[in-house]
C-alpha cells in the first residue's frame, strides 16, 4: 500500500529497491487500496446502486507534484522497457512515483496503466497525463 501523503518515501522506497535491480527489464507496481475503516463504514447500509455509484479514483489535477531529487537508478535509464501501472487511482503518492518512473526511462517501449474503478473522465485526464510524462513517445501504451 502506499500511504497518498507520502510520495518522498514512495519515490526513495522504490528507488532503494530499482538500485538493487541493475537488469531489470518489466516494472510492475501493483497499487493496494487503503483498507477502509470496517468500524466508521456504512458498508452494510449501502444498496447496490450507491456501491455501483462508488469510485476508488482520486485525481486532484492541482497538487502538485513534486517530485524528490533523487539519483536515477542505472536500470530505469538502461534496461526497464516495460512499466506496468495496476489498479492505479490517481492518488498524490501514485501520480509523483509514476511521474518520476516515466520521465526517467529513455528505454522504456512499453507502458501499461490498469485503472481503479471510477468514471470516464477521470481516468481519461489520469491516461492523458501518463502519456505526457513517457520519455519515449513511440513507445506503445496501453490503458484498461
Amino acid at each position: 500500500m502506499l500511504p497518498d501523503d507520502d510520495a518522498t518515501g514512495a519515490v526513495a522506497t522504490v528507488t532503494g529497491i530499482l538500485e538493487r535491480t541493475p537488469s531489470l527489464e518489466r516494472l510492475t507496481l501493483f497499487f493496494l487500496p487503503e483498507p477502509e475503516d470496517l468500524a466508521e463504514s456504512e458498508y452494510l447500509d449501502v444498496d447496490d446502486e450507491e456501491l455501483l455509484d462508488g469510485h476508488k479514483l482520486r485525481y486532484d489535477r492541482h497538487a502538485p507534484l513534486a517530485v524528490p531529487d533523487v539519483e536515477i537508478p542505472c536500470c530505469l535509464r538502461e534496461t526497464t522497457r516495460e512499466i506496468n501501472l495496476a489498479h492505479y487511482d490517481g492518488g498524490l503518492a501514485q501520480r509523483t512515483l509514476a511521474k518520476f518512473l516515466l520521465r526517467n526511462a529513455p528505454v522504456v517501449g512499453e507502458v501499461c496503466g490498469d485503472f481503479a474503478q471510477g468514471p470516464l473522465w477521470i481516468q481519461t485526464r489520469l491516461m492523458e497525463e501518463i502519456k505526457g510524462w513517457v520519455m519515449n513517445k513511440s513507445a506503445n501504451m496501453m490503458f484498461f
